[in-house]
């Protein structure tokens, strides 16, 4: 999400696309729900989460199917929003397929061409790509476990490219520290700028409130937000960037905090786990010398009482 995030604030900047314009100004099939959020629908709603829906809501339907990118946009104006339309935060995955189908519009490219083209290759990503067929050919690439009745078993890969400019980027640690550097280094990398700056401060710009920030493990959270694909809240004084990922078998951590110089990446390839966040924040804790705690007990536990009820529920549907 951050890559396209970037890509369309990029073309923001470029005055090729303006985040504050009509989706429909560029998509004129473009529809949601109701006629009146169809209309007032701008680029920079489809990129932070705010056009109504509860978070998830409706990725079945999206998620590893056969349907195209347009027949999943065109499908939109069926899915009743269980929120009125910039209300509250709702992860909403096919905000970013649309944006990805403007970056098509807008370019004469894919979004793929135009990602690689303009982030992958100049930062030197030699082991990243998008493609499903490529995945499943990658000898070096790992396998996807996840838990069936309390045991860890091999899944098949997803086959997400349908909705790519959310989800579908395979990468490694080596390559996507290289985007961090970019990040970290207001957009420049190997001493060449590649990104304006403006264009990253923007996909940091807060856009909507992300949620609740009382939390017993870490009290002094102050704000949680959204921008243009990152995450964004406080932690022991300084601003911290993120966002997770996931997929079947699959879950990430990418961090970074710019005021300290730190980026941390965490891939993990079993969805049963919370050691990509735990990790993720003990080595914060380490470069900010906060007194040690103990994370892997608490996201372990707190993991634990999830999947605990989880398998109940599953049980108890066997039963029927």
């Amino acid at each position: 999400k951050a890559f396209t995030g970037t890509a369309i604030s990029l073309l923001d900047y470029q005055k090729r696309i303006s985040l504050d314009e009509k989706v429909t100004q560029y998509m004129p099939s473009f529809k949601l729900y109701d006629d009146c959020s169809s209309q007032l629908c701008t680029v920079r709603d489809l990129l932070c989460h705010r056009l109504g829906y509860e978070t998830f809501q409706g990725d079945f339907l999206h998620w590893n199917s056969n349907l195209t990118r347009n027949q999943l946009i065109n499908n939109l104006k069926n899915l009743k929003p269980a929120l009125p339309f910039r209300y509250s935060y709702g992860y909403c995955n096919m905000g970013f397929v649309i944006a990805g189908e403007l970056v098509k519009l807008k370019t004469d490219t894919s979004w793929e061409d135009y990602i690689r083209t303009h982030f992958f290759e100049p930062l030197q990503m030699k082991h990243t790509y998008t493609s499903y067929e490529q995945l499943v050919k990658d000898k070096n690439a790992c396998r996807p476990y996840t838990l069936v009745d309390d045991k860890l078993v091999a899944i098949n890969y997803a086959n997400i490219e349908n909705i790519g400019p959310c989800a579908s980027i395979n990468s490694c640690v080596r390559d996507m520290a290289n985007w961090l550097i970019l990040q970290l280094d207001s957009g420049r990398f190997n001493g060449q700028q590649l990104v304006p700056w403006p264009v990253i401060a923007e996909t940091r710009t807060t856009m909507m409130n992300a949620g609740d920030v009382n939390s017993k493990m870490f009290p002094s959270r102050h704000f949680t937000t959204y921008g243009l694909g990152w995450e964004m809240y406080d932690y022991n004084g300084k601003k911290v960037i993120e966002h997770g990922g996931g997929t079947n078998g699959f879950v990430t951590k990418t961090k970074f905090i710019p005021e300290m110089g730190l980026g941390i990446i965490v891939y993990t390839n079993s969805d049963a786990n919370s050691l990509y966040e735990a990790l993720a924040v003990q080595i914060i804790d380490a470069y900010m010398n906060l007194p040690y705690r103990n994370y892997s007990n608490y996201y372990f536990d707190r993991y634990s009482s999830f999947a605990k009820a989880k398998q109940a529920k599953i049980d108890e549907a066997r039963k029927i």
